[in-house]
């Protein structure tokens, strides 16, 4: 126990003693964070004062750390009067009630809790050479008889009880010294899996197991498992070393303990009385204002687990690398724990979108009540939910902001944040999913007698009912042990190992010693290594114009079929040429001139595919909106666009004094000779887009669209054999394929009749009677066709589905009817050229929905967080399409188009403001907002 210093000396004399130091060495004015004191010392020395009666908080020490400082503090502050220590004696056999963290965990341990149905364990295999099993026995014995907590059971009123005989009943010793690797290689693997996620019987005293594996050649491994119910980290250390004393020198080779955990619990509940009730209230207060838990990529709903299973991953810091992260830290005035744990929570905010981030951690709270608390089993266990603000400007001011935090909230641990979450959510478990166990400060794991006697550290694990994943850091071999153990298939694929890399490559930047920056979390070389290989999508251009390929097959086949009526009425590509060049004529003469715009608002019959090729073969810009759109509409596309023109039919009307109108039937004006020439890069169409109120004109280039277009095509083997059916609005992109893809193909449109636009068994009855081939539209209109289409004479071959969620029904359903089609979800937005992305369905998992799949010719994709960085794999973020698809821009509006249209690393980019994700295997998924807060309610 720390006494109260009565003079400065004797404060020098015990922050010495605390960070290893000579008294005469510590500076009074230099901060003793930099001396090495941390958390764990300064806890101890606070809760040593409290038990004697000095109300001094974990948070003024920390905040003015330095000997003079806390001189001010502790000198001359009234003491309440020396506390009588010990208490009255407590019955060392009579049952007491477990604290909120043991309880979290014995609740977690049954039947039906979420991640539930496991006990609260470590185990550790040890490997060495020549281990006598008979003294591991007498010393197993002997350490039991020595820590009352080893004989500890759990009853089911929810208290515990220390028996006066252990439940161990002896050693269990796997002799596999005859076998040969293989069969040793089967029995250790057994014996792990039996141990590693065993539920210890804790209702009948089995609170730990030591084993012994005798192997060929006098090789051994030691097995030992133990409960956190009886039993926290600095524990399994004091259990380690005791073993290891009584397996060498007996029993009488350790000072005898006169102090117990169960009367430490009841000295600490009468010390703590006072301020119980104060930091309860301070955590009823938080709890409102928390992040939530880390929204990480998940494979499942974690009820959907049952009992789970852990996986380890580890990463070993080497001695010199682990004084340098220590020094660092201390130039910083930080301490080694925080400063991990702000990189974790770095690396979870990068994983989960969020710049806030709620961690659990379980700390060491072993107040020196007694001189014998340090050398005590038992579960010295608090938790501090710790909400990480990763918004500073540095890492170095990200892991101050931590650090104060963390202080703040420890100065309250007198109600835990377990009993609160309980009291306030109903919630029994760990306080939060995402655990970082800081077992730092407690001294190596191994001693050098442990090792001496045993061996090695081997294979460890760890697990926690409720927890996804748990860091640990654990001083070892002079360095520093750093693992994850996790739920094995609670994440999506690849989730937790490329967290994991990204993270080391993090400890790596830190020793770099540049701590003014931001943090650089980037992605794991395999999902860096998969980015580049599906964003090479570099592809020859042709150079033409949206219309170029229809008037090279009217002028190659001017007999063939290019549109077909809902009334059965064909018009061959010669007829429609000659309709379109007669308009273009008509509008050359109002004095249409290429670039400018021109709306169309015709019905969507021939007549309105003529009106489109005869506004691009002017030269102008067509700008398509529905005739039965109210007039404000109308009027504002003419603003949007700029446009003094319209071609159109009487009773579509009024349009704005300015607009002069040419028919959709200027059958009788003279055709131009042929197209007017526009380059590539000039806009040839506008669409309007966004809400109806404040729609925006997104301005297309030729070079955009017939990039998509010749991609597409050629891609599915869109050819002169091909008929689609023309189901898409006239305003949306989809229609700009159904007419200018197929006639650019020689193939032929088939256009419902106005009273066919909207009913599903007449595009059956369409396609059954004109043999259509190819099918383009939303997955609404492809699920409405397939549940209409009862007949057997379907002859579609394609099926192009884009324009919302495509489920996994959809393509069954499609290869139900038509078992040799192929199926296509195609991706895109407004402000690129029709689609960006495409994905062909060969079988897709049930439940999941059909990504937007892989970006197309001289296409690209990002997903990008709010700090602009692209998202790992199965982390949503905003997606932007780069590439020739994008758009000019929003026609006549510089201030959107600044704002959706960006450059990023010498590429322009349109942010969609849509929310998507990559899969592993590169393939973009789409997210609505809905589907994205019902997974975060999820978790």
């Amino acid at each position: 126990m720390h006494r109260i210093p009565s003079s400065k000396g004797e404060l020098r004399s015990l922050v010495a003693s605390v960070v290893g130091e000579l008294p005469h060495d510590v500076d009074e004015h230099e901060n003793l964070i930099e001396y090495g004191i941390d958390s764990l010392g300064m806890m101890r020395i606070i809760g040593s004062w409290h038990a004697q009666g000095l109300a001094v908080k974990f948070c003024e020490l920390s905040e003015r750390p330095t000997l003079a400082q806390w001189w001010e503090l502790v000198g001359g502050r009234a003491v309440s009067g020396p506390v009588e220590v010990p208490w009255p004696q407590v019955d060392p056999s009579a049952p007491f009630a477990l604290d909120p963290v043991q309880r979290a965990y014995w609740a977690g341990r049954a039947d039906g809790q979420v991640l539930g149905g496991v006990g609260c364990h470590v185990y550790l295999e040890v490997d060495g050479s020549g281990v006598d099993a008979e003294s591991l026995r007498r010393a197993v014995l002997a350490v039991v008889r020595r820590h009352p907590m080893l004989r500890a059971r759990f009853l089911a009123d929810g208290t515990q009880q220390v028996l006066p005989e252990p439940a161990w009943t002896g050693l269990t010793h796997h002799d596999l010294r005859a076998l040969d690797e293989d069969g040793v290689r089967r029995e250790l693997d057994r014996v792990r899996s039996e141990l590693s996620h065993r539920r210890l019987a804790v209702e009948r005293g089995e609170v730990f197991d030591v084993r012994l594996s005798s192997l060929p050649g006098g090789r051994t491994r030691l097995h030992v498992e133990l409960d956190s119910l009886v039993a926290d980290v600095l524990s399994l250390g004091v259990f380690l070393h005791d073993l290891a004393a009584c397996y060498a020198g007996g029993a009488e080779s350790l000072p005898p303990l006169t102090y117990t955990f169960p009367q430490y619990r009841a000295d600490l509940e009468r010390s703590r009385g006072p301020v119980r009730e104060r930091d309860r209230e301070y955590w009823m207060s938080r709890i409102a204002d928390l992040p939530p838990a880390p929204r990480l990529p998940l494979a499942c709903d974690p009820a959907q687990i049952g009992k789970p299973v852990f996986r380890r991953l580890a990463h070993w810091v080497d001695p010199d690398r682990y004084r340098r992260l220590v020094a660092l830290a201390r130039r910083h005035r930080v301490t080694p724990a925080m400063v991990l744990a702000t990189a974790f929570a770095e690396v979870l905010g990068r994983w989960s979108g969020q710049t806030r981030v709620l961690l659990d951690l379980p700390v060491f709270d072993r107040v020196a009540l007694h001189d014998d608390v340090p050398r005590v089993i038992g579960a010295f266990t608090n938790h501090v939910l710790l909400d990480v603000d990763l918004s500073g400007e540095s890492f170095a001011d990200r892991v101050r902001a931590v650090q104060r935090r963390f202080q703040a909230d420890a100065s309250h641990g007198a109600c835990s944040a377990a009993e609160v979450l309980r009291e306030v959510l109903g919630h029994d478990g760990p306080a939060a999913p995402v655990l970082f166990t800081g077992d730092m400060g407690g001294g190596e794991l191994l001693g050098d007698r442990f090792r001496e006697s045993f061996g090695e550290l081997g294979h460890a694990i760890s697990q926690t009912p409720g927890a996804w994943l748990d860091h640990r850091l654990v001083e070892l071999d002079g360095g520093l042990y750093l693992t994850w153990d996790h739920v094995a298939g609670l994440f999506e694929t690849g989730v937790v190992e490329g967290m994991f890399e990204v993270y080391r490559d993090l400890l790596e930047w830190l020793l770099g010693g540049d701590w003014s920056v931001a943090p650089p979390v980037g992605l794991p070389q395999s999902q860096r290594v998969v980015r580049a290989v599906v964003a090479e999508t570099a592809g020859l251009e042709s150079g033409r114009l949206l219309h170029e390929g229809f008037y090279e097959w009217a002028e190659a086949e001017p007999d063939r079929v290019a549109v077909v009526s809902g009334d059965g009425a064909e018009l061959s590509f010669g007829a429609l040429a000659d309709r379109s060049l007669r308009i273009a004529g008509a509008l050359a003469g109002r004095g249409v001139r290429p670039g400018d715009a021109v709306v169309v608002a015709v019905p969507g019959g021939p007549d309105l595919v003529a009106a489109a090729l005869g506004v691009l073969a002017a030269g102008g810009v067509y700008v398509p909106v529905a005739v039965d759109a109210p007039p404000d509409h109308r009027r504002r596309a003419v603003e949007i666009a700029s446009a003094a023109f319209a071609v159109s039919e009487s009773g579509c009307g009024p349009w704005p004094a300015n607009v002069r109108v040419v028919p959709a039937t200027a059958c009788g004006h003279a055709p131009l000779p042929r197209p007017v020439g526009v380059r590539a890069t000039d806009p040839a169409y506008v669409l309007l887009t966004g809400p109806e109120g404040r729609p925006g004109g997104v301005e297309v280039s030729h070079r955009s669209v017939v990039n998509t277009l010749e991609d597409v095509t050629e891609r599915f083997g869109v050819g002169a054999g091909d008929r689609v059916l023309a189901v898409s609005p006239v305003g949306s992109d989809l229609a700009v394929f159904d007419l200018f893809g197929l006639l650019g193909s020689g193939g032929a449109v088939v256009l419902p009749d106005d009273g066919g636009r909207a009913d599903p068994g007449r595009w059956a009855e369409l396609c059954e009677r004109h043999g259509v081939t190819v099918w383009n539209s939303t997955p609404e209109r492809f699920a409405g066709y397939l549940s209409a289409a009862r007949g057997s004479g379907d002859r579609l071959r394609l099926a192009l589905v884009s324009g919302g969620r495509v489920g996994s029904d959809l393509p069954a359903r499609f290869r139900a009817r038509c078992p040799q089609g192929r199926f296509v979800a195609l991706g895109g937005a407004a402000g690129a050229a029709i689609w960006s992305s495409a994905f062909e369905v060969d079988g897709v998992p049930d439940g999941r929905p059909v990504p937007w799949g892989f970006a197309l010719r001289n296409q690209r994709y990002r997903v990008v967080d709010p700090a602009g960085r692209d998202c790992p794999d199965r982390v949503p973020g905003e997606l932007w399409i780069g590439g020739l698809g994008v758009a000019e821009g929003y026609r006549g509006d510089p201030v959107r188009s600044s704002a959706a249209f960006v450059w990023w690393e010498g590429r322009r980019w349109y942010r969609t403001g849509d929310l998507g994700r990559f899969r592993h295997d590169g393939a973009l998924e789409p997210l609505d907002v809905e589907e994205l807060s019902g997974n975060a309610r999820r978790r």
